[in-house]
């Protein structure tokens, strides 16, 4: 469940992300937190009503949002930012984006000689 240590965990992380976000200039990472809140008080709720837990990624769209799903499950969201991309594309492989699974994945990593984005 939601423990007092788990909630003081997830706050100290916000705390932390919220210090970095003010030192991005363009302030394009305040949307992403106010997704995660929302997120947050969501999956809250569906626990409290239901008893299931759920994972959650917030990120610019649809794709990178249920990429960055998988990477905390079970029970966490992840916030995939502008700064993640390139660190998190460097390792991830091709079939893992959605879309690009079977024949399509080998026909890009054909094409460009790769194994991840």
């Amino acid at each position: 469940g939601f423990t007092t240590k788990k909630e003081d965990e997830r706050i100290e992380i916000l705390n932390k992300w919220l210090n970095d976000c003010q030192l991005d200039d363009d302030k394009r990472n305040y949307d992403l937190l106010l997704g995660a809140y929302l997120v947050e008080q969501i999956r809250k709720k569906v626990k409290d009503e239901t008893g299931f837990f759920c994972s959650a990624g917030i990120a610019r769209n649809k794709i990178l949002a249920k990429l960055c799903c998988g990477f905390n499950k079970p029970k966490k969201q992840t916030i995939f930012t502008q700064s993640d991309i390139d660190h998190v594309f460097d390792k991830t492989p091709v079939q893992k984006i959605q879309g690009l699974g079977g024949k399509a994945a080998e026909r890009v990593m054909e094409l460009f000689h790769v194994g991840s984005i």
